[in-house]
C-alpha cells in the first residue's frame, strides 16, 4: 500500500526522484557576492574557498555549501534545501496518507480473518475473501505496526516541515532565531526575522503544482526594515560571541566515543544529545577540549526528528527533551519565570538568649504578579520550618486590591533540597496578568554560621558579661535562610519590614523607623515599623537587633542624607573617622554619578563577627570591626587606609550594586570591580595628601599579574552554572582585575566620557537589573558622541575581550633600529606550564598601546597612540602591529605608560640594554615612577617563567640602591618575596640573604625607621614604605632593625601599665612586635598575648595576632593553632583563617601548619560550615611555599581524599595546586642558574658589569 501511494513510477519520479537526483542545489564554489563590500557580512567557508550566502550552510556529510539549508537527511543521502523542499515535503505527505490508506485496509483484512467463521456461520460467503495462517496473521499486526508508526513519526515531522514552510525558517534559522532572541533580551532589544512574509506568501515560497521553489536561492524577498543581509549579521554577532565565551576544560573521565555508550557512561549519557547519526568523541584523561555556551533546551526532538523514522526514537528523545527542560521547577536551579514578585510584607521576632533560647520566627506576605498560566509557587527556603497549616494562597482582585480577594487552596508542599525550593501547588490554577498573595509562617535557630540571620556576641566591659546581638549577612543567597523569597537578584520587589524584640534592644533596618508599637501579648517586647523600601533585590534586605549606641554626622547643606555610625558602647569613641567621611565621599558620589542617593538614611554598624569586610546592604551597611572602627592613638595608617577604602567601596555600591543590580551574579565582577575602583577615587577625593591613587593601582595590579598568570585562573565575567559557586568568584579577579580593566577603560575614553556614560547607564536603568552590554552601550555611546574612540570601535567589542577571557596578554616589541620602526606581538601570559595538548595561543585582546621614548620623556599621556585589533577570518584572530615613526638606535621606547593596560611588555636585548642604561644612571627619574615598576615586575615574570633571562631583571633591580620612592620598591620586593619563599628552605638562602642586605642598606640607612624625631609625613605611600623597608630590614638583618625593635619592645614590656603606655611607634609595631616575638620566648609571647585579649580595637587584634604567628618556638606555634579552632580561645571564628595563614608564612610554622592542615582538614571543614569556600584560605597560604615534587603530591593526593569537603572550594583549591606545581617548575629551571648567579649579584653594579648579566645569565 505504501509503494501504491509513494513509489509507483509516477510518484517516484514526481517526489523521490528529483529530490535525491536533483538535491538540495549547492552554492558555486568560491562564490561571493556581487558587491565585494558586503563580504563583511558573510561568513567565509574554507572548504568551498567562498563565502556562504544568505540563509546557505556547509553541510559536511555533502561536503558543500547548500542553498537554504535545512538538514541533511540520511533517508535519502542527500540534504533538503532550496531546490527539493517541496519535493521533500510532498514526498512525506503521500508517505503518510499512504501509510494511514495501508492501516485502514490491513485493520479491515485483520478484522475479517479473525472473524472469518462469524461470517461462514451465518451464510456471508461473498464477505470470506480473507484467509489467515498463523505466518500472515504475523505478518499483517506487524504490518499495521509498521504502518502506524510511520505515520506517527513521518507525520510529526511533516507537521514540522509545514510549521517551518508556513513560518520561513528552516531548521538552522529556527535555532538562529531562538538566539537571537535570546541575546537581544539582555539589552532590552527585539530581533525582527527577515524573512517572515505572512504565511500564505511563506507557502508559495516552497509548496506549488510543480514543487519548484521560488526565486534564486540567493537573493530572498524581505520584510519591510530588513534587507539581504540582516540574518548573516545576526549570525556573525553569534559566532563572536560564542568565539569569546569559549572555555578550556581539562577531562577527568573518559569517553569511549560510542553511539550508544550505555555501558561505558551510563544511562543518563545515552540519552544526552546526540541523540542522531552526529559522532560522539572519544576522550582520555587529560585530553584538553574547547567547549562553548549550549542551552538546555536544544530543540532535541526536532533536530533527532530530522534523522529517525522510527517510534523508538521519538519516544527516547522527547524522554530526553522533557529531562533537559529548564522550565521545570524542581530541576533547574534557577526559579521559573512564571512569578515575579512585588512587595513583601514581612514581620520577624528575635528572641537572644530568652525563655526560647536563640531563635526567631515570623512570617512574610510575598504580592505576586503571574507571568505565565501555573498551578505552583516556587520560591526559595533553606533551614527554615515552614508551617504548612497556616500557608495562604489568595488572588487579589486588582481594582480593590486591599479589600477583596480569593482564598486559594494548597494541594501540596514540596522540598527540593538540591535547589533550596519550596513548591507550592494549588487547587486552581494562577492567571496570567493577575496578582496574588501568599502568606507563609516561618520559624528558626539563630546560628553562629556568620550567614542568613545569624546570632554575635561581644564581652561589655562594665558588666564583664556576654552580650549577643542578631545580625543579616544575605548576599549572595543567604535570604532564604531568614525568611521564604524569591532569592535571585533580578528579582526586584519592595518591603515593608517589621521587627519584634525585647525593649531593652534596638532594631535597625533598610529604611528608618515609622513607629514603635508595643506586644500586647509579649510584655516589655515591642514591635519596630519601618518604612517601604524602594524596589531592591533580595541579598540587599537588612536588619538587626542589638544594643549598639550611634553618633550622627552633622548636616552641612539642606537635603543631607542622615548618616549614623553604630558600634558597640565600649568602642563607639572609635566611629569619629567613618562618620567623617562617610558623609563626604556619599556627596562625592552624587555629584560624579549625577545621582542622588535615593534613600532617606544610611546606618553603617560594627559587627563584631562578620565573615566579608563589609555588606553593602541599601541604606544599612554591615561591616567587620577592622573596616569601619579608627583609633588614632592605636590604629595604624594602613588601618585608616583600609577603613577610608572599605567605607567608600560600599558607599559606591549604593549606586553600582543597589540602584542598579547585575541580572545574575554572572556580572557580579561589575558590581565589585566598578566599587572598588571608583572607592580608590573617593579615597583619592577624602585624602588627596595621601597621593593613594597610583598606589592602589599598582598594589591591585602586581596582585593581578601573579595571579591571572595562572591555567586555572577564570574569566572576570564568568558563568555561574550553580549557586554553590557564587561565593568562590569574590576573589581578586571580580574585584582588584575588575577595578583594573575599569581603570583601563577611564584612561582609553578619558574623564569626560567615563562620567557622562556611566550616569548615562544609572540614570537608565535605576531601581532595575542591567549586564555588562547595558553598561558598554552606553559608554560606546558618549565616545561615539565625544569623538573619543572612531567609529570601527565600540566599548563592547574592547572590553569584551578583556572580560570574556582568562588572563592577559604580554605584548613584544622588536625595534627594527634600521627603519626606526618597531612590531608588537600579542599572546597569553602563563606562568604555569602549559600541558602540550592544551591550546593558550587562541586569545587576542584590544589592546590600547600608548608609549614614549627617551627623547619624548612624556610619562603623562595615558590616552592610546594605537590599537591591537583583533578579526580577520577569527574574531581572535591576532594582527601584528607596525609602528613608525621611533627613536633612532641610542634611545630608548617604553610602553604602557603608567600601567594604562592590563598587559605586560617583552622588549629586544638592544631596548633593554638602553633602559638599564637610564635606571642606574643618575637620571633614573626620567621613567616615570608607575613604569620603574612596571619595568621591574615584567623582567621578574618573564624571568620566573624562563622565558627572559634573570640576567635582565636583577640588572634592573640594581637600580634600587638609589631609589627612594615606594612604588617600586614595592614592585621589587613583591617579586623578591616570591623567590625568598623557595630559598628560605634550601642552601642557597644565606647567598640570597646577603643580596638583599645588599639592595635595602642604603634605603635603609637613608630613611632612618627608628629616628624618633624623624620629621613625619602625610603621604600614605611615605609610612608604607617605611614599614615596608623596615619590615624586610628586619627580617633579613639589615642594620640595626633587629636589635632596635628588640629593645623598643622590651620598653613596652617593663612599662606598669602597657595598655595604657605604648613606645613603639605606632606604624612600626607590626615590625617590632613581629621580630620580638621571634627572637624571644614564652615571656614575650604571653605577654602579647595578654594585650590581644585586653585590646578593644579590631584592627590591634588582628595585627597581634599577625606578630604573635612569627615565634619560632614549636610548642607554641602547635598551641596558636590549636585554639585557632577553639571558640573559647578569644581568637574569633571570622580570624581563624587569618591566624592559621600567619603561622603558615612563618619559618618555624611552615611545617607545623602543613601536618595541622593534613591531619584536621575535617575539623577544620565543621569548624568553617556552612560557609565552607574559605577552606580554599587555608591551602593558599601553604601551596604558595610549597615546591618540592613530594609536597605537590602530597597536597594533591589531600585534595584528591578529601574532594567533598572541597567541594564549595574546588576554583581556589585547584589555584592553589597550581602554585605549587608552579613553584616545583621554577625550581627544575631556574635552581641551578640561580647558583651560579647569586654570587655575582653584589659585585654587578657598574655599567660595564650589568651589561654583562644581559648576556651571561
Amino acid at each position: 500500500m505504501f509503494i501504491s501511494w509513494s513509489n509507483n513510477p509516477i510518484r517516484r519520479f514526481l517526489h523521490w526522484g528529483p529530490m535525491t537526483a536533483i538535491g538540495p542545489s549547492y552554492l558555486q564554489l568560491k562564490w561571493k557576492p556581487k558587491q565585494d563590500a558586503d563580504v563583511q557580512y558573510l561568513q567565509f567557508c574554507h572548504v568551498c574557498d567562498g563565502y556562504k550566502a544568505p540563509r546557505s550552510h556547509h553541510c559536511r556529510k555533502c561536503n558543500r555549501c547548500v542553498i537554504k539549508m535545512d538538514h541533511h537527511c540520511p533517508w535519502i543521502n542527500n540534504c533538503v534545501g532550496w531546490a527539493n523542499h517541496g519535493y521533500f515535503t510532498a514526498f512525506l505527505a503521500f508517505a503518510v496518507l499512504g501509510c494511514l490508506h495501508a492501516t485502514a485496509i490491513l485493520a479491515a483484512s485483520l478484522y475479517v480473518g479473525l472473524y472469518r467463521d462469524w461470517y461462514i456461520y451465518y451464510g456471508h460467503y461473498s464477505k470470506v475473501n480473507v484467509k489467515l495462517t498463523i505466518w500472515s496473521l504475523v505478518l499483517c499486526v506487524f504490518n499495521i505496526g509498521l504502518a502506524i508508526g510511520v505515520v506517527i513519526t513521518v507525520g510529526a515531522l511533516l507537521v514540522y516541515q509545514l510549521r517551518a514552510i508556513l513560518n520561513n525558517r528552516t531548521a538552522i534559522e529556527d535555532w538562529i532565531l531562538e538566539k537571537a532572541r535570546f541575546r537581544k533580551e539582555r539589552i532590552n532589544e527585539t530581533f525582527t526575522y527577515p524573512y517572515d512574509l505572512g504565511k500564505w506568501n511563506n507557502m508559495k515560497q516552497v509548496i506549488n503544482i510543480s514543487c519548484t521553489s521560488a526565486g534564486n536561492g540567493i537573493e530572498w524577498p524581505v520584510v519591510e526594515g530588513c534587507d539581504q543581509y540582516t540574518l548573516t549579521r545576526e549570525q556573525l554577532a553569534q559566532k563572536e560571541e560564542k568565539r569569546a565565551r569559549t572555555r578550556t576544560y581539562t577531562i577527568h573521565r573518559p569517553a569511549t566515543g560510542s553511539w550508544v555508550p550505555i555501558f561505558s557512561q551510563g544511562f543518563k549519557v545515552c540519552l544526552s544529545p546526540p541523540l542522531t547519526d552526529e559522532p560522539r568523541i572519544k576522550l582520555a584523561v587529560g585530553d584538553v577540549v574547547r567547549v562553548t555556551r549550549w542551552r538546555k533546551y536544544l530543540l532535541i526532538f526536532i533536530m533527532a526528528m530530522l534523522r529517525n523514522a522510527t517510534l523508538l526514537a521519538v519516544f527516547i528523545t522527547v524522554l530526553a527533551a522533557g529531562l533537559g527542560d529548564s522550565s521545570n521547577a524542581n530541576s533547574s536551579y534557577r526559579l521559573p519565570k512564571s512569578i515575579s514578585p512585588e512587595h513583601y510584607n514581612l514581620r520577624v521576632y528575635t528572641h537572644l538568649g530568652d525563655e526560647r533560647g536563640f531563635i526567631f520566627h515570623g512570617d512574610v506576605a510575598i504580592r505576586f504578579v503571574c507571568l505565565e498560566d501555573t498551578d505552583k509557587v516556587v520560591l526559595h527556603s533553606k533551614n527554615l520550618t515552614l508551617l504548612e497549616q497556616r500557608i495562604t494562597v489568595r488572588k487579589i482582585e486588582p481594582e480593590q486590591r486591599q479589600n477583596r480577594s480569593q482564598q486559594i487552596d494548597i494541594k501540596s508542599v514540596e522540598y527540593v533540597a538540591e535547589h533550596d525550593y519550596a513548591v507550592f501547588r494549588v487547587s486552581t490554577p494562577l492567571t496570567k496578568g493577575e496578582t496574588y498573595e501568599i502568606s507563609i509562617p516561618f520559624e528558626s535557630n539563630l546560628s553562629t554560621g556568620l550567614i542568613g540571620y545569624y546570632r554575635s556576641s561581644y564581652i561589655d566591659k562594665k558588666t564583664k558579661q556576654k552580650t549577643w546581638l542578631a545580625v543579616t549577612q544575605f548576599e549572595p543567597t543567604y535570604a532564604r535562610q531568614a525568611f521564604p523569597c524569591f532569592d535571585e537578584p533580578e528579582m526586584k520587589a519592595t518591603f515593608d519590614i517589621s521587627l519584634a524584640h525585647h525593649e531593652r534592644y534596638v532594631a535597625l533596618s533598610n529604611m528608618p523607623v515609622n513607629r514603635s508599637v508595643p506586644l500586647a501579648d509579649m510584655p516589655g517586647w515591642v514591635m519596630d515599623e519601618f518604612s517601604t523600601t524602594v524596589p531592591m533585590s533580595t541579598y540587599l534586605v537588612a536588619y538587626t537587633v542589638n544594643d549598639f549606641e550611634y553618633r550622627e554626622a552633622k548636616a552641612t547643606e539642606p537635603g543631607d542624607v542622615v548618616f549614623k555610625i553604630w558600634a558597640r558602647r565600649d568602642a563607639i569613641d572609635q566611629v569619629d573617622y567613618a562618620r567623617d567621611i562617610g558623609p563626604r565621599v556619599t556627596r562625592f558620589y552624587e555629584d560624579y554619578f549625577h545621582q542622588k542617593f535615593p534613600l532617606p538614611k544610611i546606618d553603617m554598624i560594627a559587627i563584631p563577627d562578620f565573615a566579608s569586610g563589609a555588606m553593602e546592604n541599601w541604606g544599612l551597611i554591615t561591616y567587620r570591626e577592622t573596616a569601619l572602627l579608627y583609633h588614632p592613638n592605636i590604629s595604624t595608617t594602613s588601618n585608616k587606609h583600609r577603613v577610608a577604602s572599605v567605607i567608600a567601596h560600599e558607599l559606591a555600591h549604593q549606586w553600582f550594586g543597589n540602584l542598579v543590580t547585575m541580572r545574575w551574579w554572572t556580572d557580579l565582577w561589575l558590581n565589585e570591580g566598578f566599587a572598588t575602583y571608583v572607592a580608590s577615587l573617593g579615597v583619592d577625593y577624602l585624602h588627596p595628601e595621601w597621593y593613594s591613587l597610583e598606589e592602589e593601582s599598582i598594589s591591585n595590579t602586581l596582585d593581578i599579574f601573579k595571579f591571572d598568570a595562572l591555567l586555572s585562573s577564570h574569566p572576570i565575567s564568568v558563568e555561574i552554572g550553580h549557586p554553590n559557586q557564587i561565593s568562590q568568584i569574590f576573589d581578586a579577579i571580580s574585584y582588584e582585575k575588575g577595578s583594573i580593566v575599569i581603570r583601563m577603560m577611564h584612561l582609553f575614553l578619558s574623564e569626560e566620557t567615563f562620567r557622562d556614560g556611566v550616569s548615562r547607564y544609572l540614570q537608565r536603568h535605576a531601581y532595575g537589573n542591567a549586564e555588562q552590554d547595558n553598561l558598554w552601550a552606553a559608554l560606546t555611546e558618549e565616545a561615539h558622541a565625544n569623538g573619543v574612540l572612531p567609529d570601527f570601535i565600540n566599548v563592547k567589542k574592547v572590553m569584551d575581550s578583556w572580560t570574556l577571557q582568562t588572563g592577559y596578554p604580554i605584548i613584544t616589541v622588536t625595534r627594527n633600529y634600521g627603519a626606526n620602526s618597531a612590531e608588537v606581538t600579542q599572546e597569553r601570559f602563563v606562568s604555569s606550564e602549559v600541558p602540550k595538548d592544551q591550546n593558550v595561543t587562541d586569545y587576542c585582546w584590544w589592546i590600547p598601546l600608548t608609549y614614549t621614548t627617551a627623547k619624548l620623556l612624556d610619562f603623562n599621556d595615558t590616552l592610546p597612540k594605537g590599537w591591537m585589533e583583533c578579526g580577520g577570518a577569527s574574531a581572535n584572530e591576532k594582527q601584528t602591529k607596525v609602528l613608525d615613526d621611533l627613536p633612532d638606535p641610542e634611545h630608548w621606547v617604553i610602553f604602557n605608560i603608567q600601567l594604562a593596560g592590563l598587559y605586560k611588555v617583552r622588549y629586544d636585548k638592544s631596548n633593554y640594554r638602553l633602559i638599564i642604561a637610564q635606571l642606574n644612571g643618575p637620571n633614573y627619574r626620567d621613567i616615570g615612577l608607575l613604569n620603574r615598576a612596571q619595568l621591574i615586575d615584567d623582567a621578574m615574570d618573564l624571568a620566573w617563567t624562563g622565558q627572559q633571562n634573570y640576567g635582565i631583571a636583577f640588572a634592573m633591580i640594581n637600580y634600587l640602591r638609589q631609589e627612594m620612592e615606594y612604588i617600586p620598591w614595592k614592585s621589587a620586593l613583591t617579586n623578591l618575596n616570591s623567590l625568598n619563599r623557595i630559598l628560605k628552605r634550601t642552601p642557597l638562602y644565606d647567598i640570597f640573604k646577603s643580596y638583599v642586605q645588599y639592595i635595602l642598606e642604603p634605603i635603609y640607612e637613608q630613611l632612618d625607621v627608628f629616628n624618633m624625631t624623624r620629621k613625619s609625613t602625610d603621604r600614605l605611600d611615605g609610612i608604607k614604605q617605611l614599614t615596608l623597608i623596615a619590615s624586610w630590614a628586619c627580617r633579613f638583618e639589615v642594620g640595626d632593625c633587629v636589635n632596635r625593635s628588640v629593645a623598643l619592645f622590651a620598653r613596652w614590656m617593663n612599662e606598669s601599665n602597657p595598655d595604657v603606655n605604648n613606645p613603639v611607634p605606632i606604624d612600626l609595631r607590626p615590625v617590632v612586635y613581629c621580630n620580638a616575638i621571634r627572637l624571644g620566648n614564652d615571656a614575650q609571647w604571653y605577654f602579647l598575648w595578654q594585650r590581644y585579649l585586653q585590646s578593644n580595637v579590631g584592627a590591634e587584634k588582628i595585627m597581634i595576632i599577625g606578630s604573635l604567628a612569627c615565634t619560632r618556638q614549636l610548642a607554641l606555634v602547635e598551641r596558636f593553632l590549636q585554639w585557632s579552632l577553639n571558640s573559647t580561645s578569644g581568637v574569633r571564628k571570622q580570624d581563624a583563617t587569618i591566624l592559621f595563614s600567619s603561622v603558615s608564612r612563618n619559618d618555624v610554622g611552615f611545617n607545623a601548619a602543613k601536618n595541622f592542615f593534613l591531619t584536621r582538614a575535617d575539623e577544620i571543614y565543621d569548624f568553617l560550615s556552612p560557609d565552607t569556600s574559605r577552606l580554599s584560605r587555608y591551602i593558599k597560604p601553604l601551596a604558595e611555599q610549597m615546591f618540592s615534587s613530594e609536597e605537590v603530591r602530597e597536597l594533591n593526593d589531600l585534595i584528591q581524599k578529601k574532594a567533598t569537603i572541597f567541594e564549595k572550594a574546588n576554583q581556589g583549591v585547584k589555584q592553589a595546586l597550581e602554585m605549587a606545581q608552579t613553584n616545583n617548575k621554577w625550581t627544575q629551571i631556574n635552581f641551578a642558574k640561580m647558583e651560579r648567579l647569586l654570587p655575582q649579584l653584589a659585585t654587578r653594579s657598574a655599567p660595564n658589569t650589568l651589561a654583562e648579566l644581559i648576556d651571561d645569565f
